[in-house]
């Protein structure tokens, strides 16, 4: 039963090439091509100004070639970073990498200025990746930068650069890293408490009406037989709270909400909507076995009464459901019909189930409200 939400870090080999966030790592990629490309460009441009040796209008137009294919790059990620393939995020950090080493060596360039490119995919990788896929990257720049200085310097020189920049490169990343998951606890902190009730555990009304939204989404067939929701709340729920106070409320809704997390499946989306009042989403489900399921619930709050200093308080709810079978159904049509079967439950007498007749078709009018206590 959805409600109750356990975080799961564990990174498979599925998600160690997907980023944290597509679209933020889309845009930073872009924005890195973007420099990257034109911090190579421009220094190529003074090289060949100053008359440096081995830059030549020959490398100045190999660099010109570059840029425009980093600009191209960046343009693809900024708009089409979600319906990318994962490795490609990862596979760019490596391409940047070989074009450091790639130009150093055309240009015979060792220095600094030309291995301080390997920071853009050091950053990138450890700010928007996640830390299996950054630690990679940092392999990947050690690789690239002692290619580059044993190539073109003196063992002892190229050991100084490769130590420094391995060191920059593992700090860097650390940092980035450890920021980067404290800010991850405190965004999975803010989105449990705008998606779970903290009294009950269960999902909230918003949490509750996005999960709808997608079930009965119109992109996607609603799973046979059909959807269903019920609503309910506790019978003289004002009464409990005046007689034996607040917490014996409070304490009602958390014995109803372990309830329900007995009786509903593990695919079902129970969410408390405010006060007293409960719904569940109850996907794949007939009208008949909908029926049957609320009354289910009304049976086993009724069977167990509340555990209380004062001894055990007798429960019971009202309970009304509403079916959809509709492609593209709206959530707040089958809400309407499922609290106008409510409505007559408690008018009828409370502690019993009633279902709307018809099926609710999306825009329209849900069908008349029937009583059918299920016994």
């Amino acid at each position: 039963m959805t409600g109750r939400r356990a975080d799961d870090q564990a990174v498979t080999a599925a998600s160690f090439l997907e980023p944290r966030d597509r679209v933020a790592t889309g845009r930073a990629a872009a924005t890195l091509l973007v420099v990257g490309g034109l911090v190579t460009f421009g220094f190529e441009v003074y090289a060949v100004a100053v008359g440096r040796e081995h830059n030549s209008w020959m490398t100045l137009g190999v660099t010109g070639v570059v840029l425009v294919l980093m600009t191209w790059l960046a343009v693809v990620f900024w708009y089409r970073a979600t319906t990318m393939p994962a490795g490609a995020f990862l596979g760019t950090a490596f391409g940047g990498i070989a074009l450091i080493v790639v130009v150093a060596l055309v240009t015979l360039d060792p220095s600094a200025a030309a291995q301080i490119g390997f920071v853009y995919p050091v950053v990138g990788a450890a700010t928007y990746l996640r830390p299996p896929a950054a630690w990679t990257v940092v392999g990947g720049v050690v690789v690239g930068d002692a290619v580059i200085v044993f190539s073109l310097l003196d063992p002892v020189a190229a050991a100084a650069d490769l130590a420094v920049m391995t060191s920059a490169a593992v700090v860097l990343t650390i940092m980035l890293t450890r920021s980067g998951a404290y800010q991850q606890q405190l965004l999975d902190r803010l989105h449990e408490l705008a998606t779970v009730d903290a009294l009950t555990g269960l999902v909230t009304r918003r949490e509750m009406e996005e999960v709808a939204a997608r079930v009965l989404s119109a992109h996607r067939a609603v799973p046979a037989p059909g959807v269903g929701l019920l609503i309910l709340d506790v019978d003289r729920f004002k009464i409990l709270n005046d007689t034996f106070g607040h917490p014996a409320g409070d304490a009602a809704l958390e014995h109803l909400a372990s309830l329900l997390h007995d009786v509903l499946r593990p695919g079902d989306t129970v969410a408390r909507m405010g006060g007293d009042e409960i719904a569940a989403l109850l996907p794949g489900i007939d009208r008949d076995a909908l029926a049957h399921r609320a009354e289910a619930v009304r049976s086993t709050v009724r069977a167990n009464p509340l555990p209380h200093p004062a001894g055990e308080l007798a429960l019971s709810v009202s309970v009304g459901a509403a079916h959809t079978a509709t492609v593209g159904a709206d959530f707040h049509e089958l809400y309407a019909a499922a609290d106008a079967a409510l409505y007559r439950a408690k008018v009828a007498g409370r502690d019993r189930v009633e279902v709307a007749g018809g099926a609710v078709d999306g825009p329209g009018r849900p069908g008349p409200v029937i009583v059918r206590t299920v016994r």
